[in-house]
């Protein structure tokens, strides 16, 4: 199975059916500054050149590695280098093609995607408050995004 869209960019999955109705898939997706892992869940309650599915995908992007892809201060570089990211979507889809053979599918859905990063620090500095640059130390970064979920793919049975 070939896909692309959001959250991961493009990926590249097995596929197994062990029942008509049943779809297990795994395999590698790539997010423009990292490779991850995917793995999925379809039910298609039945098989026909048009047929819907509904689709459950969690994937893991390790090492993103940011710092000096983007624009922050010096400091907060530890925080940006140990930068992981994992995602949960459900997806409703409609599926064009042989339903035994291959496919061409469109899914839209919600997703939840988070973001865990190293601890790192910050100088203080600038404020009326703040006369001495003293540091503030940041605990690990954690970030949680809501939101939509579009794929656009094809799938082949071997």
């Amino acid at each position: 199975m070939l896909d692309a869209g959001a959250p991961d960019v493009l990926a590249l999955s097995a596929l197994w059916r062990p029942l008509p109705w049943l779809r297990l898939n795994g395999g590698a997706s790539y997010l423009y500054l990292a490779w991850g892992l995917k793995a999925g869940i379809a039910w298609v309650p039945f098989v026909h050149w048009v047929a819907p599915s509904l689709n459950l995908e969690y994937g893991h992007y390790m090492g993103l590695g940011i710092a000096g892809k983007v624009s922050a201060p010096k400091d907060a570089e530890p925080m940006l280098k140990s930068l992981s990211l994992d995602y949960v979507t459900a997806e409703l889809g409609l599926e064009l093609g042989s339903g035994r053979g291959w496919a061409v599918f469109v899914r839209g859905g919600l997703g939840r995607v988070w973001a865990r990063g190293g601890a790192g620090s910050v100088v203080d500095g600038g404020g009326p408050a703040v006369v001495d640059g003293s540091r503030t130390d940041l605990g690990p970064t954690k970030l949680r995004l809501d939101g939509p979920v579009a794929k656009l793919g094809f799938l082949t049975y071997f």
